[in-house]
């Protein structure tokens, strides 16, 4: 039980830091700031971003998957009792 506590906090963790990556690389972009005047070539900004935005959606899934399974095993648990 408490593993499977461990792993959400885990997946919500990694999504949060992806969620923080996303909006550290695109923040520039998003207020207004010229594109050549960034410290990193413009492509790189956006294959970062497109990276945590994909890690983030792959742990905020994971994240709905394990928690439908605790509640799962939780209901299971009541009913054996």
């Amino acid at each position: 039980m408490k593993s499977k506590i461990l792993f959400l906090m885990g997946y919500f963790v990694v999504f949060g830091a992806a969620v923080f990556g996303v909006i550290s690389y695109l923040y520039p972009l998003w207020s207004g700031t010229d594109p050549s005047a960034l410290d990193r070539p413009l492509w790189q900004v956006i294959s970062f971003a497109s990276a945590f935005a994909l890690i983030a959606l792959c742990s905020m899934m994971l994240f709905v998957v394990r928690l439908i399974r605790f509640l799962v095993d939780i209901k299971i648990n009541k009913e054996n009792k």
